[in-house]
């Protein structure tokens, strides 16, 4: 559980899956260094209870994570492009006065962010 609250939060840079990011998800609470993200540079910490895994294993989770984050820039491209939390809640309140004008807007705008960006299937 805890390894997937961490596979959620990483970033990676340029959309690219690196060495460190699998180690952090799959090898969570492990001890190492690396140098490039080179497997033969990985040092594995004495004191880790589990055993340093294969470049085989890292390579297989590298493969899982990015075919994760390819899943998922849709949302990506779909959080740049919706309305801000200002604009809906301000489209909310004035709703909630009588005035739906901004928040018809709002939904308009919403769903032309998802049309452009589907949701794969």
């Amino acid at each position: 559980m805890m390894a997937e609250n961490v596979r959620s939060q990483i970033e990676y840079k340029g959309g690219k899956v690196q060495l460190e990011h699998a180690l952090q998800s799959k090898w969570y609470g492990t001890q190492w260094s690396c140098v490039n993200a080179d497997y033969s540079k990985l040092e594995w910490a004495e004191g880790n209870t589990i055993a340093k895994p294969s470049k085989a294993e890292i390579d297989a989770e590298i493969v899982k994570l990015q075919a994760e984050w390819d899943a998922q820039d849709y949302a990506r491209d779909r959080a740049k492009a919706y309305p801000s939390i200002e604009d809906v809640t301000v489209a909310l309140a004035e709703k909630a006065e009588g005035n739906s004008d901004m928040w018809d807007e709002i939904t308009s705008q919403r769903q032309a962010v998802k049309d452009a960006n589907p949701k794969p299937e």
